[in-house]
């Protein structure tokens, strides 16, 4: 981490990640006050029904876009960058066109699963909120189709303030009314639903103003995306499955109230994981630039610079979380919700060890190793999936907390065997230099003499938080030697 004169390549990682955060924090903010708003408006096993139907059509609406927003954005930017500016705009068509069809399938299906559930007795509850929640999937497909159609003309300015923000504000307003109206359960996934479709069709309109689809050209139907479809589909559904499988599983083989909780737990971890995987989208084309540019040491300057980036943004949080729960959970959720406590423990470790694992799979993908990788994904998904099944009939939503934490410890240590072998990329060293590993003794030592004063759990929040930035700050300043 230390300079060597040449222009720091970091900043092709740095300035786009805090670009896309600030962004992103409206959407962070709004999605957590939803989050409030609803436990503080519904009983845990009410707010178990309404975030499983979520994660429900959420994840059916993901794998319905059919992994277009990544091959919609690859196609349309080697397209722009052959000088065929009619043919990106013929093949944003055709994935718009692909994406609805595919959304209208899956609406249709869940509108039936809905109707089939209504007739059984334990599920019938959980079918009318379904059925409510169903028409989120139309919107999800196209809108991440769009996604893939403004990366492909180089746009990163609508996602994040209409689609990820706007929608987040719509969502919070329309469950706001649904609250003050004292609508109940099904009025709130009808505001989710509503806010939902707004944001989703208000990017795809803001695309359309853009000109990203526009006609007058002899070019209609674009055959080779929808010809290459098959290996980005199955990303996909590998994406939504690892990212919903746990709620999915919850709400399988747990009590509605379980899955409240869990849910709860779970809004603090994914808003943390956004900050995590934020800086992905630039560091894969930055660490294969400094790859071919500098070869395996840039690479790893790259790497190294872009961890500690996050790691510092990250830690703060994270230590808050593993160390007082529940005086998160508590001041914000309400009494009712501290159960939800060891779930965010649980939930904020596995962000953890996701940080002090992360952007190994996308190293890998750099050097060239992408098979490797992506059985390492499946393997991973399986191990956790296997906990899953085995914890939560006992544990509940702290079983599938665990669960989620064995998949990432093995998902992390199966990686990191990878790079070691392919780059030389050595965990104990690359990935915890000597300021991280300052940062985290400091931190523990602020933690350990909390429980020893026996201070509250406020105190011994406000202790941790207090020394964690302490850390954060000084391996944020460890990367200036680096710019200069």
């Amino acid at each position: 981490m230390q300079g060597t004169g040449a222009p720091d390549r970091g900043d092709a990682v740095t300035l786009p990640t805090l670009v896309i955060l600030t962004g992103s924090g409206a959407a962070l903010l709004t999605t957590l006050a939803a989050r409030i708003i609803m436990a503080r408006a519904l009983t845990p096993a009410e707010l178990g029904f309404v975030l499983l139907g979520v994660a429900v059509v959420s994840g059916v609406g993901g794998v319905a876009s059919l992994g277009l927003s990544s091959a919609a954005g690859r196609r349309v930017a080697d397209l722009l960058a052959s000088g065929r500016a009619a043919h990106a705009r013929a093949s944003g068509r055709s994935a718009l066109a692909i994406s609805v069809a595919s959304g209208v399938t899956a609406a249709a299906a869940l509108l039936v699963a809905a109707v089939v559930l209504a007739f059984l007795p334990k599920a019938g509850p959980f079918g009318g909120m379904l059925a409510i929640l169903a028409p989120v999937a139309l919107g999800l497909a196209p809108g991440f189709a769009m996604v893939g159609v403004a990366r492909g003309f180089g746009d990163f300015v609508g996602r994040p303030l209409i689609r990820d923000a706007g929608g987040g504000l719509l969502r919070l307003a329309a469950i706001g009314v649904a609250v003050m109206t004292e609508g109940g359960a099904r009025w709130i996934a009808f505001g989710f639903m509503v806010g939902s479709l707004a944001g989703e069709f208000g990017f795809i309109a803001y695309g359309v103003l853009r000109g990203w689809l526009r006609r007058g050209d002899g070019k209609v139907w674009d055959r080779e995306l929808w010809q290459g479809l098959r290996p980005y589909s199955v990303m996909e559904l590998l994406s939504q499955l690892t990212q919903w499988v746990d709620m999915l599983v919850l709400g399988a083989l747990g009590s509605p109230a379980a899955v409240g909780f869990y849910g709860v737990g779970r809004s603090f971890s994914r808003a943390l994981e956004i900050v995590h995987i934020s800086a992905g989208h630039n560091f894969l084309p930055s660490a294969t630039s400094a790859l071919h540019r500098g070869g395996r040491e840039e690479m790893i300057r790259v790497y190294v610079r872009t961890r500690t980036f996050i790691f510092a943004l990250l830690w703060p949080f994270l230590t808050l979380c593993i160390a007082a729960p529940a005086a998160v959970i508590g001041p914000l959720f309400g009494a009712p919700y501290l159960p939800a406590a060891p779930v965010l423990r649980l939930l904020a470790a596995a962000l953890l060890v996701q940080a002090v694992f992360g952007y190994k799979d996308l190293a890998l993908i750099a050097l060239g190793s992408a098979p490797p990788t992506a059985r390492v994904s499946v393997y991973s998904f399986g191990a956790g999936l296997l906990a899953m099944v085995v914890l939560i009939p006992p544990f509940g939503g702290v079983g599938a907390a665990t669960a989620v934490l064995v998949m990432a410890a093995v998902r992390g240590a199966a990686l990191a065997r990878l790079l070691w072998r392919a780059a030389g990329i050595r965990p104990w060293v690359e990935d915890l230099p000597p300021r991280v590993m300052w940062a985290v003794g400091v931190t523990v030592a602020g933690w350990v003499l909390a429980l020893l004063a026996d201070a509250t759990s406020a105190v011994t929040a406000a202790f941790v938080l207090g020394t964690a930035l302490v850390g954060s700050v000084s391996v944020l300043v460890s990367l200036y030697p680096a710019r200069r």
